[in-house]
């Protein structure tokens, strides 16, 4: 799915526009009345919004400006922040897509596949238990999310090397 965007100037522009209103904003007195927490929150929203809205860094990023401006600028405790950003799940998937990235990017996925394919032929019940066992065997030690996010590149390897071995699967 491509993505519309209307560039109206370049995205350095608008990192520079953002900072210059972020600075402006710390460094303009706008009200006695408010508190400098409120001012340094509109400084902020307002960096966030032009740098959402004109991308010169990628928008995950930017969305994780309050994690570091809210302490350096005593809004609010990063212990209060961090809570905001994490749970224990997110860490529990980012696990497993690691694990997965590494099988495929030193292509053990692919060693694996041709290891069961030496071992057990081309039978697909075969490969089908020897799947189940190794997930079960490994769910032992390690999540079922991340069990299955490190046996997917495996199974995806073996079709693969099935289907160009023998022409079906």
């Amino acid at each position: 799915m491509q993505r519309l965007s209307v560039k109206i100037f370049p995205p350095i522009w608008g990192f520079w526009i953002g900072i210059s209103a972020f600075v402006l904003v710390l460094i303009y007195p706008l009200s006695a009345s408010r508190p400098a927490s409120a001012q340094h929150m509109l400084a902020i929203v307002l960096l966030m919004v032009i740098w959402w809205i004109t991308e010169p860094i990628p928008l995950g990023i930017t969305a994780l400006l309050p994690l570091i401006l809210y302490p350096l600028l005593r809004i609010m405790p990063t212990s209060k922040v961090a809570p905001n950003y994490t749970d224990h799940l997110i860490f529990l998937f980012f696990g497993g897509f690691l694990i997965s990235i590494a099988l495929q990017e030193w292509q053990l996925h692919r060693r694996f596949a041709l290891f069961t394919l030496s071992l057990l032929g081309n039978n697909p019940r075969k490969i089908l238990w020897a799947l189940m066992l190794s997930s079960g065997m490994i769910s032992m030690w390690l999540s079922n999310t991340a069990t299955v996010l490190m046996l997917l590149p495996i199974s995806l390897a073996l079709i693969h090397q099935l289907e160009e071995n023998t022409g079906r699967f």
